[in-house]
């Protein structure tokens, strides 16, 4: 998996880590995929590309396996199925 980040300059150990466990998980579904994670003020904006469209609801479910256990909250982008992509941001 290729994981692009965007406007980030140093960010806290916490962060590191949690983007680490969030590219763990979409590369244990699928290594061929795209990731862009934007950085800005108040969010972190991530876009996922995977290889194929059948895997987008194993990479959701995983995410939202992820995000629970954390007890964090994502908000999904729209129209996922029809893009081909996954959108979501979590606020920092």
């Amino acid at each position: 998996m290729q994981l692009k980040r965007e406007f980030f300059k140093i960010i806290p150990d916490n962060d590191e880590q949690y983007l680490l466990l969030v590219e763990s998980v979409i590369n244990s579904i699928d290594e061929n995929s795209i990731a862009v994670v934007t950085k800005t003020p108040s969010t972190y904006l991530f876009r996922i590309s995977p290889s194929t469209t059948n895997l987008i609801n194993s990479i959701i479910s995983s995410l939202n396996q992820l995000h629970n256990t954390m007890h964090l909250h994502l908000s999904y982008g729209k129209s996922m199925k029809n893009s081909g992509n996954i959108s979501f941001s979590i606020d920092i």
